[in-house]
């Protein structure tokens, strides 16, 4: 038998076990909210355009024209697969600088074949409207370097850019330099300085100086410490630009981080008459190598074993390259290169199979990186300010901007493993804002996601997958 007290006792100790059991199974679901929290609704992470204007008439985003895409060299390359898709998908690219190869030994000796291809593919580039930047290209132990060839060269340069520009009327040639690599070759800066000094001599006894520019340097990244400094300092009051080839493992982007930072200290103590524009005009990303592998521009495999001109990951490693190239004050960027093909040589080892297209089971098709460069050259236009864009603290985005006639396209790299939620501030308000991204967890094209009106109240907020490039422009892209 239960005396009446023991037994409210009893009750009261059942109520109060009921009651810390109902506390700690509260405490624990309100933990387990604030870690979902947490994981799946990260921070805001704020992402601030800037009136910093880095640079202010941008020449454009484009690609090296193998110039020997028509010639007898890619004759059994292309008998299946054509050349008319290729030129469409081209087209649709819209690239806005292209860089061409020219050999001066095509009008030496009346080279129709050569000539004639080289003219196809400088109407492909008025097609796509893009601006021409040629290098006069002679090979590594070329006569065209010696002290004695110069003025010749000079002339047959000048030669040869009357025929295209005044009678052929190619009059989206922009630029012209001589020699590629020179850094590579027997030639010194001084060499360098002294040729072009010839060329801008005989540009204005034909009259083309007022109708084309000339582009210095055209070295490789190694040697701009020994380099720059001469051309800055000799020759930057004569030059309209400068260029440099850059490539990099797509597993170390400090390694470019590095080779641009130092471009822009470099320039930064040239005399204020040679603060001129550098481009670079050839730039890739290298993977791992195998045994036997000849190193060239764009070889190797990714981590995963696939060849690094169709890796998805190597692709989005270029996105993040261009974004920071643009922040580190590059006026232009020119990738190697378009398509796959041959230059002079027929041997199938020696097929330049670095193309952001390429021949896949009989037809042309544009490989990964086709889609990230198409983000950057149909949001964009020539002659727009680069702006500057901070991020938060402790983030793994990366981001610029670009404007003008009252356009606007953002770029916002998420190079981590998390979702980020991202704010955008600084654009101006009601503008028609569309968004667009390549993504390593989704298909890997770039694609449209979603249209949105810029409110008058807040800034946009939204989320941006790990791995992606996200495209905010209020350009309205046409079948893209």
């Amino acid at each position: 038998m239960i005396l009446p007290e023991h037994s409210s006792i009893k009750k009261e100790e059942k109520a109060m076990k009921w009651t810390s059991l109902k506390a700690g199974i509260l405490f624990t679901f309100i933990c387990i909210l604030i870690i979902l929290k947490i994981t799946v609704n990260p921070s805001t992470k704020r992402v601030s355009i800037t009136k910093d204007l880095i640079v202010s008439d941008f020449q454009g985003f484009g690609s090296e024209f193998n110039p020997f895409i028509y010639a007898p060299s890619n004759k059994e390359f292309t008998k299946v697969a054509g050349t008319q898709v290729l030129e469409d998908l081209v087209e649709k690219l819209r690239p806005q600088i292209v860089r061409l190869f020219i050999y001066l030994d095509w009008w030496r000796n009346h080279d129709t074949e050569h000539l004639n291809s080289l003219e196809r593919t400088l109407e492909l580039t008025k097609r796509v409207g893009a601006d021409v930047h040629l290098t006069v290209a002679g090979g590594w132990n070329s006569p065209l370097y010696e002290e004695a060839a110069w003025q010749i060269t000079a002339i047959e340069t000048a030669v040869a850019l009357e025929s295209l520009i005044v009678q052929k009327e190619f009059t989206n040639i922009k630029y012209i330099n001589i020699g590629n690599e020179p850094n590579r070759t027997q030639q010194r800066p001084e060499t360098h300085v002294s040729l072009h000094l010839a060329l801008d001599k005989a540009l204005r006894d034909f009259g083309l100086r007022e109708k084309v520019n000339i582009m210095a340097g055209d070295i490789t990244a190694e040697g701009r410490e020994t380099w720059l400094p001469y051309i800055t300092e000799k020759f930057g009051h004569v030059l309209d630009s400068y260029s440099i080839h850059l490539y990099w493992q797509y597993t170390d982007k400090q390694d470019y981080i590095k080779k641009l930072s130092g471009l822009r200290n470099i320039l930064a103590k040239a005399p204020a008459s040679a603060q001129k524009p550098m481009l670079i005009m050839e730039y890739g990303n290298r993977g791992r190598m195998e045994p036997g592998m000849s190193a060239g521009p764009e070889t190797g495999f990714d981590l995963e074993g696939v060849h690094i001109t169709e890796s998805p990951i190597a692709a989005l490693d270029l996105a993040g390259f261009m974004i920071r190239a643009l922040k580190h004050g590059i006026a232009g960027m020119s990738k190697w290169e378009m398509w796959d093909g041959h230059y002079t040589s027929t041997d199938p080892n020696g097929l330049i199979h670095y193309g952001l297209i390429g021949i896949i089971d009989g037809q042309w098709q544009p490989k990964p990186a086709y889609y990230i460069y198409s983000l950057f050259t149909r949001t964009t236009r020539k002659g727009w300010e680069v702006r500057d864009v901070t991020t938060s603290r402790n983030s793994d985005l990366i981001a610029v901007a670009m404007h003008g006639d009252d356009e606007w396209t953002v770029f916002i790299l998420n190079e981590g493993s998390k979702r980020e939620k991202v704010t955008v501030q600084g654009l101006p308000k009601t503008l028609d804002m569309r968004e667009y991204s390549f993504s390593l967890i989704s298909p890997n094209r770039a694609g449209e996601q979603s249209t949105w009106r810029w409110g008058e109240d807040s800034p946009f907020t939204y989320e941006i997958p790990p791995r992606t490039l996200t495209v905010l422009t209020s350009l309205e892209i046409e079948n893209f």
